[in-house]
C-alpha cells in the first residue's frame, strides 16, 4: 500500500503558511449526493494519509439551512478520530462564510453581524483554538447581456 512516508507531497507557500501542493476540497462530502458519514471520514483520513495538509471547507457546504456547518463538523470529527501517521499540527483548514442555504438554494449574506456569527460558529464546529483569518465567500452576479 502506498504511504506518504515513501513519497511526501511537495509543499507550497500560502501566505505565511506551508501546505501540500494538493489540497482537498471537502464540499462534495456534505452537499446533495454526499456519501454516508463513515465513507466521508474515510476520504478525509485517506487524504491525511496521502500527505494532504490543506483542506477547504465552508459553513454553507451542506444540504440546507438546517444542515449548516455539516462539512466543518465532519472535518473536526475526522481530525479527532484520525489514527494515522500524519502530523495534524501541519494541517490547515481553510473555511469561508457569507453564503446561505435557505431551502437548499445558494444565497449571500455579507452583513458584518452574519460574518461574525459564521466565524464564531465555524471556530466552534472546527474546535479551533486559534484562527488567523476567515474568508468571505464571493457570489458573483451573472453578467448582463
Amino acid at each position: 500500500m502506498w504511504s506518504s512516508a515513501h513519497l511526501p507531497l511537495p509543499q507550497r507557500k500560502l501566505g505565511d503558511l506551508e501546505v501540500s501542493c494538493i489540497g482537498l476540497g471537502a464540499m462534495p462530502l456534505s452537499i446533495s449526493g454526499r456519501p454516508d458519514r463513515s465513507q466521508a471520514l474515510q476520504v478525509l483520513h485517506a487524504a491525511l494519509d496521502a500527505g494532504v495538509t490543506l483542506i477547504d471547507t465552508a459553513d454553507a457546504y451542506c444540504i440546507d439551512q438546517n444542515d449548516m456547518g455539516h462539512n466543518e463538523s465532519l472535518i473536526a470529527e475526522a481530525l479527532e478520530t484520525y489514527k494515522g501517521q500524519a502530523d495534524l499540527s501541519r494541517v490547515v483548514i481553510a473555511t469561508k462564510g457569507g453564503c446561505t442555504r435557505l431551502q437548499g438554494d445558494w444565497g449571500a449574506d455579507g452583513r458584518p453581524e452574519h460574518l461574525e456569527q459564521a466565524c464564531a460558529r465555524s471556530k466552534a464546529l472546527l474546535k479551533v483554538v486559534q484562527s488567523t483569518r476567515k474568508n468571505r465567500s464571493q457570489l458573483e452576479a451573472a453578467p448582463k447581456s
